[in-house]
């Protein structure tokens, strides 16, 4: 069991090797590439508070409101 366990370990540390690596390899070669990789962390970024709003309105509102609705 924990041998199946070692090689799954083995095999994602590998993935994530693999990917650091392009990122270094497409941060090092040139400006043009720069621009891309800044462009997709700011998507990145702007969709996750995209999602965290559209979150926040679906499952209830601020927690200042709940507050306010509770008091007589």
């Amino acid at each position: 069991m924990l041998d199946s366990l070692d090689d799954e370990m083995d095999g994602t540390s590998g993935f994530l090797g693999g990917s650091m690596n392009r990122v270094r390899l497409m941060m090092n070669s040139g400006r043009g590439n720069r621009k891309v990789m800044c462009y997709v962390t700011v998507g990145v970024v702007g969709a996750f508070f995209v999602l965290y709003l559209t979150m926040s309105k679906l499952l209830g509102g601020s927690s200042s409101s709940r507050v306010m609705a509770s008091q007589p």
